[in-house]
């Protein structure tokens, strides 16, 4: 758990696996960069993740799990040049307790943003039964899309690019866009690049997925 952090040019690679113990109200967090935020106001600046990501609970109803690519949970933060890819899994087995599994974030709290970033990954269906999944964010209350881009796969359990937004009359996923060709990211830099005084993106060759200029091998 870390209080409000701010990251930039971090880069992880590896798959995540988080459990709870079995205690009441002992949540399961996991994410391809961090687990959870513990504060707000946190933010994360051409960062990268790539792998798979999951979090498991035990049957107590109390016990809540979440996923993301980059955060499992966090309070609030900014997401600016950021991107992820791998399946993402959140398994909450109680009937009562709930799932919050996305690309970027399995769930915020608060106030919000992810501006010029990307994900690439599978929402695993599982047996969850109360579940909030989303390409980008699991659940949010109040967060904003500047330039996001996900992509629909016909196998994972994201339909849109948030699962739930606590207020009720936007859209769920308003302002990201959604891509059902993977074939679609091979010429994405440039929009990713779009409005931002030094470019952040950039193809290393044809047919690849846009990688961030600062983590050049």
């Amino acid at each position: 758990r870390i209080f409000y952090p701010r990251l930039t040019n971090c880069r992880t690679a590896g798959n995540v696996f988080s459990k709870t113990d079995g205690a009441a109200y002992s949540p399961a967090c996991a994410g391809g960069m961090i687990g959870e935020i513990g504060g707000y106001n946190g933010a994360l600046a051409d960062c990268s993740a790539e792998g798979n990501v999951a979090a498991e609970t035990s049957d107590d109803p109390h016990s809540h799990a979440y996923a993301g690519g980059l955060v499992g949970r966090l309070g609030s933060a900014r997401f600016v040049n950021c991107r992820a890819t791998g399946d993402i899994s959140a398994l909450a087995p109680s009937k009562e307790a709930e799932s919050f599994a996305g690309g970027i974030a399995g769930m915020t709290r608060s106030d919000s943003a992810i501006t010029n970033c990307y994900a690439v990954s599978r929402i695993v269906d599982n047996a969850s039964v109360n579940k909030h999944w989303g390409a980008l964010v699991g659940s949010s209350e109040r967060i904003e899309f500047v330039n996001a881009h996900w992509l629909y796969v016909a196998e994972s359990g994201a339909e849109y690019a948030e699962g739930y937004n606590a207020d009720m009359g936007v859209p769920a996923g308003a302002g990201a866009v959604k891509h059902t060709a993977i074939e679609e990211f091979y010429d994405l830099a440039d929009v990713l690049n779009e409005g931002q005084e030094t470019p952040a993106w950039e193809h290393k060759t044809e047919n690849a997925l846009p990688t961030l200029i600062s983590q050049r091998d």
